[in-house]
This record gives C-alpha cells, structure tokens and sequence, in this order.
C-alpha cells in the first residue's frame, strides 16, 4: 500500500475525529449559553427588565399558546402586554436544551405565579423556545406554551424505550 495514501487516511481519521468533537464541544457551549439565557429571561419578566427582552426576542418572535395556535402573538404585541403582565417568579425545571448548529430548542417545566390584566395566571407550562444565532447573538425566535400532560400509559412506554435503548452497545 502507498505510504502517502495511508498517512493521507490517517490524517483524514484525525482530523474528522477532532472536528466531530470540536462540534460537540460546540454544541455543549451553546446548551449552556441557551441555558443561561433562560435563566435571564426569567429573570427579566419578573424584573419587567424590557431591554433585556427586547435584547432576547428576535424581531420574527411569536409566542404560540395550544390554546390557540393558529393564532400566534408577535412580538410587538407581546412586549405590549408587559405593563398588564405582572410576573412574581417563573421557575424552571427539568430543562433540555439540544443545540443544532445556528439553532437550538430549549424545553422545561415552568412554574409560573403571574396576573394578566387583572386575572391570575398559576401553575405549571410546558415551555419550548427556539433560539437561533443572528449575527453571534442567540435570540428567541418562538416560544411555545403548554400544560404538561400526566405520563399515561403509552407515555410511560416510550418512556421505557428511551431506557432501554441507551443500555443498548
């Protein structure tokens, strides 16, 4: 076999094997940027901080509630809402973040104690917000709302499939 061919695959092995975990040091950076971020969204709606949200929302934000997904709440209409949007905490559990190169998702149980132009808004969300890298900067693009559901019968099945195949070589 050629020395040169065979340097040039060794090479080509080093190098791939470098890049894919450059590309997971990559993609557990920007899960904890996104998780931070989180974090300082949080923060922000019980400060009522609008600059800081401003910062955060892309302009092509949406806020979809499953109440009524067919129609979204853009972002000027959102931000509108904040001085009748009175946050007293919003704490997050059980959060996954799955970066995809210039996006990411970012899910978790929120535990929101608000009141919205006068009616309470308690109780538990389900949360999912994509994020995408506008010029180096992570911003949200949409937010999706929630009621976690209870873990039924076919949820806890998949659940068992997830188990079983991580132990899976």
């Amino acid at each position: 076999m050629d020395r040169s061919f065979l340097l040039s695959v060794v090479f080509s092995l080093i190098w791939a094997a470098r890049a894919g975990a450059q590309g997971d040091a990559d993609s557990l950076t920007a899960a904890r940027e996104i998780a931070h971020l989180e974090e300082v969204w949080a923060t922000a709606l019980v400060q009522q901080d609008t600059a800081v949200l401003q910062r955060l929302l892309a302009p092509e934000y949406a806020l979809i509630v499953s109440a009524s997904p067919e129609r979204p709440i853009p972002r000027a209409a959102w931000l509108a809402t904040l001085p009748e949007y009175r946050t007293r905490s919003l704490a997050i559990n059980a959060l996954t973040v799955r970066a995809l190169g210039e996006l990411a998702i970012a899910s978790f149980v929120g535990d929101l104690d608000a009141r919205v132009r006068g009616v309470e808004r308690r109780g538990r969300y389900f949360l999912t917000d994509v994020w995408q890298r506008q010029d180096g900067t992570w911003r949200v693009v949409a937010r999706y709302s929630s009621r976690p559901e209870e873990a039924s019968a076919s949820t806890r099945a998949l659940e068992g499939v997830t188990t079983d195949s991580a132990k899976r070589p």
